[in-house]
């Protein structure tokens, strides 16, 4: 979410995010649905909504305070574990990973909004 990255560095964000946008989207309503069939209650909007968000923002800080902040110690930039990215920025700096935090947790309202629309609507 934050720039400027290489080509390389841009083709391996795309391939890396795919899995991760499929998944956590599933899981998440899966969660969702699952907490309302088993509490035997019709799921409001803002039940889902309230649910779905909630997932997505611990989501985003479990991703920034360990992952991000685990690789900032660990990698070393000249020899990342991607290839293509050697020399890349973002690896060491934290206010690069601190600004994306920032962006993705409003940003998650692009996916939660309609998912917890459809929640509702079908549990």
């Amino acid at each position: 979410m934050a720039g400027p990255k290489t080509a390389a560095e841009q083709r391996a964000t795309k391939f890396l995010l795919v899995p991760y946008l499929l998944i956590l989207p599933g899981l998440s309503v899966a969660s969702a649905v699952y907490s309302a069939q088993s509490a035997n209650i019709d799921l409001s909007f803002v039940g889902a909504l309230v649910h779905l968000y909630l997932i997505m923002i611990v989501v985003h800080v479990y991703d920034f305070a360990v992952i991000d902040f685990v690789h900032t110690l660990l990698i070393d930039p000249a020899n990342p574990p991607i290839k293509g990215t050697e020399g890349a920025r973002g690896w060491k700096d934290m206010r690069f990973h601190f600004r994306s935090l920032l962006k993705a947790i409003p940003n998650s309202a692009i996916f939660v909004v309609p998912a917890a629309l459809l929640v509702s609507l079908f549990v």
